[in-house]
């Protein structure tokens, strides 16, 4: 069975992009904005098509490419982490140090700054912790139902992390709250409910290897529209944007009030991308396959170049919706313009290694 489907790619690629953009418009658009009922809708409608997209086709790519075995998976975590501790130190911690020696910034409490965006949990050091956390699966050969369920059992026990938290002894609730219910205000990504989407990526890959291609987009097809439905309809009687929907603790720390909507919006846009994807121009498809290919790479460098501005800046809230677009345009060209330097850089060395 041929395992490369070029839809996967491509729509990798464009979660970069939305990721760029969501991750400059979040810290630069203006305040009056961010606050307003069109702010509330980019945050939530274009957030739900981007990190909830991005781990499940983490979990599926696990598959496709022979990758869910522990070894593997441990490597890949490490990887990811140390990639995520990175980013987090250097997008705001070292500007904000040097922006202070240069007499440009005046930022107080440095270590208490770094201590912070160090161990806050963005999407990559989420996606560490949660390859380290599904290690012990990889000794099982569980079939594709058992990953479903375990998909809806992770977005479930959300609601009940109070209670989870009450049966745990004393020294082990820390750790618990921080990593898996987001008790603090700094995790944006707690394994529960995010690894429901890496669970749910595993499932429709294992369903992929056993049923084809034709009958997993069958299944997107239908099951997609259907939960993002009930997901939708449940949101809407939970949640009201003009009265208090907070993005940390309403989408990042969310249950399945949101969950099922963002599960079903996960499986109608990887539906969507293999009927739309495929028809693009050449060009479009080939820039679009290059950043998900080195989209590590890529992440690295839209944070550290958002980060640096607006840090230095000053986190000055005021660009309009059309500034944020072009900011995150200029963010993307950059990023871009970097890992083809660092690709060929890796390449010369790569050559160097084999003539040595």
């Amino acid at each position: 069975m041929k395992k490369y489907i070029e839809s996967i790619d491509l729509l990798r690629g464009i979660c970069l992009i939305l990721m760029v953009f969501i991750n400059f418009f979040d810290e630069i658009a203006d305040v009056s904005i961010l606050e307003s009922k069109q702010g509330f809708h980019i945050d939530f409608f274009v957030t739900s098509m981007v990190p909830n997209v991005f781990m499940t086709l983490m979990g599926f790519l696990l598959i496709l490419s022979n990758g869910y075995k522990a070894k593997h998976v441990f490597e890949k975590a490490i990887k990811i982490l140390f990639i995520g501790f990175a980013v987090n130190l250097i997008r705001v911690p070292l500007p904000q140090l040097i922006g202070n020696r240069l007499g440009i910034t005046e930022y107080g409490d440095l270590l208490g700054n770094a201590i912070y965006h160090l161990t806050m949990i963005d999407i990559y050091s989420f996606a560490g912790y949660a390859l380290l956390t599904i290690i012990p699966l990889t000794f099982f050969n569980f079939p594709y139902q058992v990953y479903f369920v375990f998909s809806g059992l992770a977005m479930m026990l959300t609601s009940f992390g109070d209670e989870i938290l009450d049966w745990l002894p004393l020294e082990l609730e820390f750790v618990f709250g921080y990593l898996f219910i987001g008790e603090e205000k700094n995790v944006y990504f707690p394994l529960l409910p995010w690894l429901s989407y890496i669970f749910l990526g595993i499932g429709l890959g294992l369903f992929y290897l056993k049923h084809g291609k034709d009958l997993l987009y069958k299944l997107l097809a239908v099951v997609g529209p259907v939960l993002l439905g009930i997901g939708y309809t449940i949101f809407k009687s939970n949640y009201d944007f003009n009265k208090g929907f907070s993005m940390l603790n309403d989408f990042y720390q969310h249950d399945y009030t949101v969950g099922i909507y963002l599960i079903g919006m996960a499986m109608l846009l990887i539906f969507l991308a293999d009927i739309s994807l495929p028809k693009l121009p050449k060009f479009v498809k080939m820039h679009l396959a290059f950043t998900s290919r080195n989209i590590m790479k890529f992440y690295f460098f839209s944070w550290i170049y958002t980060g640096w501005f607006v840090t230095l800046r000053g986190y000055n809230n005021d660009f309009s919706v059309e500034e944020c677009i072009l900011g995150a345009v200029v963010i993307y060209l950059l990023s871009y313009i970097s890992s083809i330097v660092l690709v060929r850089l890796l390449s010369v060395g790569s050559d160097g290694e084999k003539k040595g």
